[in-house]
């Protein structure tokens, strides 16, 4: 199920894209990896799912300034 029609379904469409929707401590915890680790994976929203996939793209070591 699409996530807007699954959110207009379930009558939250109004907290679409607000804090609360956002997860801090897993971005925390993503940057934290993405520090020690030399190639991380990271989520990206894709619009046709109208959700985040999963390690859609690898950021090396080398991109990070430290």
């Amino acid at each position: 199920m699409a996530w807007n029609i699954h959110l207009t379904t379930m009558e939250l469409k109004y907290v679409q894209d607000t804090p609360v929707t956002f997860d801090l401590e897993r971005l925390k915890d993503k940057t934290e990896k993405m520090l020690s680790e030399n190639n991380c994976g990271w989520p990206v929203y894709n619009r046709l799912l109208h959700n985040p996939v999963e390690d859609a793209v690898y950021v090396d070591g080398d991109q990070i300034p430290k």
